[in-house]
């Protein structure tokens, strides 16, 4: 998966993301803790366990030059799923996720 593709589908999202703050009126947007919450299981259900592959690859930026983490924290469907998610997230369920609150200044 190209690097730049990651980034603009980031870019939709965060847009989106503001965009449906903005309709909502919000001065800003946090996920709710249900969300949250949910999010961690399916991270912590769906993770790859690579710390063997971690542990055997040249010593780099990913496994903290030789010293992989003992757990791995990614959503283990890989990018295109997750894009997909996202996707349907923006289409179907983004303000169900969303805590949309207005300052609390005058």
């Amino acid at each position: 998966m190209n690097f730049v593709h990651i980034l603009l589908e980031q870019a939709n999202h965060i847009a989106a993301v503001i965009a449906k703050g903005r309709q909502a009126g919000a001065d800003y947007i946090e996920p709710t803790a249900e969300a949250e919450a949910q999010w961690c299981r399916t991270i912590q259900e769906t993770s790859n366990d690579n710390k063997q592959f971690q542990a055997e690859c040249t010593p780099g930026y990913y496994n903290r030059e030789g010293n992989p983490p003992p757990v791995s924290f990614s959503y283990g469907p890989g990018p295109v799923a997750f894009h997909r998610l996202l996707k349907k997230w923006r289409e179907e369920e983004i303000l169900d996720v969303l805590a949309v609150k207005e300052s609390q200044q005058a």
